[in-house]
């Protein structure tokens, strides 16, 4: 499970130092991490979710804004305590 974070994290950090040109694969990728979120949540636990969701969506914001939004909206299903 941390080897596949850990791919995506790296996947999604290349997109994010290039152009904004990678606004789709951006979208894309970010909609692939929330379903490998939710895949892991019963292992991860709520909080760690929810931990791993704000935290990409800080790592977007500054490239695609929708991203973030959709990073946000999927952790708001997980309770913060």
């Amino acid at each position: 499970m941390e080897v596949k974070f850990d791919r995506m994290d790296f996947a999604m950090g290349n997109m994010e130092n290039l152009n904004s040109g990678f606004g789709p694969e951006l979208t894309n990728a970010t909609k692939h991490y929330i379903a490998m979120v939710r895949k892991y949540s019963n292992l991860l636990g709520p909080k760690e979710a929810r931990r791993r969701l704000l935290e990409k969506r800080d790592e977007v914001a500054p490239y695609c804004l929708p991203c973030s939004a959709t990073l946000d909206f999927e952790a708001s299903r997980y309770p913060s305590s």
